[in-house]
């Protein structure tokens, strides 16, 4: 009896090997380097007043910036991403906070491919007024992308981010993607 458990365990195991290796050579995958800086433009506005801890974002990429290589995401990819860090402004000396992070690349096909992404943070203080800089965590991307005022942020200070400003995130960990064919 443990004899046959054995060898239907190997063989099951083999049956799964076999397909994941089909898998592969039928759906030929590329790896987006770590250090990849993607900038991408939000779908909607995002503002510090509206948004939760956890909330999700969805953008397009508009640039990538690989360090050599062929670019594996073109422009025009769907991103998707998580806020990890809100504070609604409270009033003088107490500005609304965003901090974004991806969490992920939508394909062409809608397939998911998990990233992981330094941080975007933008503080009200900053946001009130037109073409100011935004800041970003000390692990990101050395440019500081421009943050716009939006129009209903024109008399308090919270932290909105609109769909017309770059923001940029680089790949702290290589990411799997499907290779484009």
């Amino acid at each position: 009896m443990l004899r046959v458990a054995a060898i239907a365990a190997v063989a099951l195991g083999l049956f799964i090997g076999i397909k994941v290796l089909g898998s592969l050579v039928s759906n030929p995958t590329e790896v987006i380097p770590t250090g990849t800086a993607l900038t991408v433009r939000l779908m909607r506005p995002i503002t510090s007043q509206g948004a939760r801890l956890g909330d999700t974002f969805e953008g397009r990429v508009v640039s990538v910036r690989i360090g050599d290589g062929a670019a594996v995401v073109l422009p025009g990819n769907r991103v998707e991403g998580r806020c990890v860090a809100v504070r609604p402004g409270e009033g003088a000396g107490r500005p609304g906070y965003l901090r974004l992070a991806l969490s992920g690349l939508v394909d062409d096909e809608g397939r998911f491919y998990p990233l992981e992404t330094t941080t975007f943070s933008l503080s009200g203080e900053w946001s009130t007024q037109p073409g100011t800089r935004s800041t970003q965590d000390s692990r990101s991307f050395k440019s500081r992308p421009v943050a716009h005022q939006a129009p209903a942020a024109a008399s308090s200070n919270e932290a909105v981010i609109s769909p017309d400003v770059n923001l940029t995130f680089v790949l702290f960990k290589p990411a799997v993607v499907r290779a484009r064919r």
